[in-house]
């Protein structure tokens, strides 16, 4: 039996109003994107529904069919929104998720091996890379720094900053 595991989407960073509306902060590259999913969770909840209402300065004010009141959405500031990766939508022609970049390994534009990613983090400024070796510095995850990526073959080439 495939044993599924929860991917986080976003994360409810406030409330607004007197009916219960939360305040999401995605990790999606466009954080309209999370209103797609049919299957939402939050927190141990499964089967949430969120209804948009607005988006403004990187976050998502939705409605969400769990809640009636402010008291209520509240105690969910903080609470994660997720789906289960079985039922991650497949976005193979438009990109990648974060999670099938974990391992590839990382190369420089002259083949160089420099590890392989570790991690990704975002501070608030755009993502960072983190391998899994010696190599003195993170690398911003950005179309600047970013070559090619080649998921099936496992690698990413990094546009190795000479000064550095």
């Amino acid at each position: 039996m495939k044993t599924t595991n929860k991917i986080v989407l976003g994360k409810i960073v406030g409330v607004h109003g007197l009916k219960g509306n939360i305040k999401i902060k995605t990790f999606m590259e466009s954080p309209e994107q999370i209103l797609l999913y049919k299957s939402l969770g939050m927190g141990a909840t499964k089967d949430i529904k969120l209804k948009k209402i607005t988006f403004k300065n990187d976050i998502l004010l939705c409605s969400i069919d769990i809640f009636n009141n402010r008291s209520e959405a509240e105690n969910s500031i903080g609470k994660d929104i997720w789906v289960n990766d079985i039922d991650l939508i497949n976005y193979k022609e438009l990109g990648y998720y974060h999670k099938e970049l974990l391992g590839i390994e990382v190369r420089d534009v002259k083949g160089n091996n420099l590890g392989k990613i570790k991690a990704i983090y975002n501070f608030g400024a755009g993502d960072v890379i983190e391998l899994d070796s010696n190599y003195p510095s993170m690398i911003r995850f950005d179309k600047n720094n970013i070559g090619e990526i080649n998921i099936e073959k496992n690698y990413m080439i990094f546009l190795l900053n000479e000064n550095l």
